[in-house]
């Protein structure tokens, strides 16, 4: 099972896309930043707005800053885009 999500930012130069291979291992481009990650759960700031993975036994097997590209590993639950989240913690941020 293979699950491709893509989306583009005017404002970001870096085109944000998340393939998921069998709930086994993610690939994301556009990551800004990686925010948090533990075994359970990994805060992403992408250029599409801020995602949230859960799972269990997640691990951040590369990440290159450079290029915005993370690849993770672990049995994924779920993926969810929280724009309100990232506009609040934007906000928090640079209070």
């Amino acid at each position: 099972n293979r699950c491709i999500i893509m989306s583009e930012n005017v404002v970001s130069a870096k085109a944000h896309s998340l393939q998921c291979d069998s709930r086994k291992k993610t690939l994301v481009t556009g990551v800004k930043e990686v925010i948090s990650a533990n075994e359970t759960l990994v805060l992403i700031d992408t250029s599409a707005g801020l995602l949230e993975i859960s799972g269990t036994d997640i691990k951040i097997q590369k990440y290159n800053a450079d290029e915005g590209g993370l690849v993770i590993t672990g049995e994924f639950n779920t993926f969810k885009y929280d724009q309100a989240r990232a506009r609040g913690f934007l906000k928090r941020l640079f209070k």
